[in-house]
């Protein structure tokens, strides 16, 4: 292989891999979208929770009835999906496919059921 025919084989594998980068981080929703409190609209688990960071953690809490629910469990997003657990795992896990964030509406996709739950921002 020529020297020119290397230089355009690494600018074809520096494009691809790009394009795998951009394929796998094209999620709608990010994590500092998440941020925040929200509040049950329809359909989901929970009638009020709110995604915090405590420095790289993630804590998760809810509320029902406007009491505890789950006091500093935890979440994270990975490959477009936010992983929800108690503070004792074997208490609860929740996956959710994130689906995409319009306007103060949240939309999210229970990853096993997939029954879709609408939470709205709480300001």
């Amino acid at each position: 292989m020529t020297i020119a025919g290397r230089g355009w084989l690494a600018i074809a594998l520096l494009a691809a891999s790009g394009l795998a980068a951009a394929q796998k981080s094209k999620c709608a929703v990010t994590e500092k979208m998440l941020l925040g409190a929200w509040s049950n609209v329809s359909g989901g688990f929970f009638q009020e929770m709110a995604f915090e960071k405590d420095g790289t953690r993630g804590v998760f809490n809810s509320w029902l009835h406007q009491r505890p629910e789950i006091s500093g469990g935890s979440w994270s997003v990975e490959d477009c999906v936010v992983h929800i657990a108690h503070r004792d795992p074997s208490q609860m896990k929740l996956e959710y496919k994130l689906v995409r964030i319009k306007g103060d509406r949240l939309y999210l996709r229970d990853a096993g059921r997939g029954a879709q739950a609408v939470y709205k921002r709480v300001p």
